[in-house]
């Protein structure tokens, strides 16, 4: 099941109309490209944004009621807070913080676990299975994505939210969660 032009015309308007509440009158590159379980994604060194064409086939009145408002204001809060956007201890931002939050309440959509993490039936998605790897903390086993064993093993730092143990990579066990 795929979008029809009419639909993905709708979306890319309501991305205009969203943007033209907060003054942002560039045009943002708009693509149905996104694949797996992911319903849409702001790609902030591009500033484009991205929807999972078969979800918002399936899921078009929620999809354009919840996950295009959503990257929408990634979008705007980037445009507007990119250096203000607060960050973790471990460096990453929080893309969901209170200027997030605000932005949401102005498109009228309030933000809550429903607006960050879609519901969408995902049984049917085509989606790989990524490795994990086992790290350790003072509080508890970590199951830890190859993308970021990598980083850790570059010498990135991640932080434990529970304990506030830094996992770096003394803390693998060399083991693979299979």
């Amino acid at each position: 099941m795929t979008l029809t032009e009419s639909q993905k015309t709708t979306i890319r308007d309501l991305v205009k109309h969203y943007a033209a509440k907060h003054d942002i009158k560039v045009y943002i590159p708009v693509d149905f490209t996104v694949k797996g379980k992911t319903a849409g994604v702001f790609r902030y060194p591009e500033k484009s944004i991205g929807f999972n064409e078969i979800l918002a086939a399936q899921n078009f009145e929620d999809f354009i009621a919840r996950t295009v408002p959503h990257e929408v204001a990634h979008y705007i809060d980037y445009t507007k807070n990119g250096n203000k956007m607060r960050k973790f201890r471990d460096g990453r931002r929080n893309m969901h913080g209170k200027y997030f939050k605000a932005i949401m309440a102005t498109l009228g959509v309030a933000s809550d676990k429903r607006t960050t993490y879609h519901k969408y039936d995902t049984s049917h998605v085509k989606t790989r299975k990524q490795r994990r790897w086992k790290y350790l903390c003072s509080c508890k086993d970590w199951a830890i994505s190859t993308v970021m064993h990598n980083r850790i093993q570059k010498g990135e730092v991640r932080v434990c939210p529970k304990c506030k143990d830094e996992i770096t990579a003394q803390n693998f066990t060399g083991q693979e969660i299979k």
